[in-house]
């Protein structure tokens, strides 16, 4: 066969293959929905992101709403992790542990695009050991461990659904440091350890566990492995605190948060809202 034959050949062979893959599905994912049941407080999260497999093939992750080509044509099962900025650093994209997972199975079509909305739960091995919505008179933040006992978390409305816990810093009360009251046990095999919360603060505000050594102990270790930022505007973020736990050796442990107002203002406020503490 002579070289002009084989090299024509070629070009149909590669012409084909090119030909095949340009014409695509598309798969458009809408933005995830939460649902909740009673006790579970709040639905609303900030899963912005989808791991998508097809077939039990990884496909990727993709900021919502997403339109994504898929070479795969024909009738497949797709599934979505639903995805946090883990500890809310936007470089750090993780399927959320506590989320479900969500299957449906599509038949796609060149040149055709199908739209799934993928909705979820908390799985059912999760483990919701605080929930404080501020909705009550009272809240859980009442171990004053900045010893101002003066200087009160208050429930007052302005949150995201009602009420909301609000703090304010000023000259005479420059360090907040609280913790819940209630304190935590953790099975030593415990696999995810998290803090989900909605914030908006004028302030730097810590975020993290106080660990005792043994029951009703007195003398407390803070650790608080983030640091939010000041936001204007509500947020709302997921803090893993499995490793820090784990290293502690604790025995009992609360919830804390902490915050101290800069030379550079007068007064800061912060503002808690749903934050939940879930194990699994």
């Amino acid at each position: 066969m002579c070289l002009k034959s084989i090299f024509f050949i070629l070009i149909i062979f590669l012409t084909g293959c090119v030909q095949e893959n340009e014409v695509p599905a598309y798969l458009y994912i809408e933005p995830i929905t939460m649902t909740v049941t009673p006790g579970q407080g709040t639905a609303l999260h900030k899963m912005v992101d989808a791991h998508v497999f097809i077939d039990n093939e990884n496909r990727g992750a993709y900021q919502l709403p997403a339109k994504i080509p898929v070479l795969s044509i024909g009738q497949h099962t797709v599934t979505v992790l639903p995805g946090i900025r883990n500890n809310g650093v936007k470089g750090n994209p993780i399927p959320y542990a506590f989320a479900q997972r969500y299957e449906k199975t599509v038949t796609f079509a060149a040149e055709k695009t199908d739209t799934i909305r993928p909705t979820t739960r908390y799985t059912n091995d999760t483990n919701l050991k605080m929930v404080e919505s501020f909705e009550s008179g009272g809240h859980l933040f009442n171990d004053h461990r900045d010893q101002n006992v003066t200087f009160l978390m208050t429930t007052e409305q302005g949150g995201l659904e009602g009420k909301a816990g609000k703090i304010v810093l000023d000259a005479a009360r420059k360090l907040m440091l609280k913790s819940t009251t209630v304190r935590h046990l953790f099975p030593t095999d415990a696999q995810n350890i998290y803090i989900e919360l909605n914030y908006k603060t004028d302030v730097a505000l810590s975020i993290g566990f106080t660990s005792f050594d043994r029951p009703s102990g007195t003398i407390g270790i803070d650790n608080f492995p983030v640091v939010l930022y000041p936001k204007k505007e509500w947020n709302k973020t997921y803090i893993n605190i499995t490793n820090e736990v784990k290293a502690s050796k604790g025995i009992e442990f609360q919830v804390s948060v902490g915050a101290l107002l800069p030379d550079s203002l007068t007064t800061g406020t912060i503002w808690l809202d749903n934050v939940k503490l879930l194990q699994r």
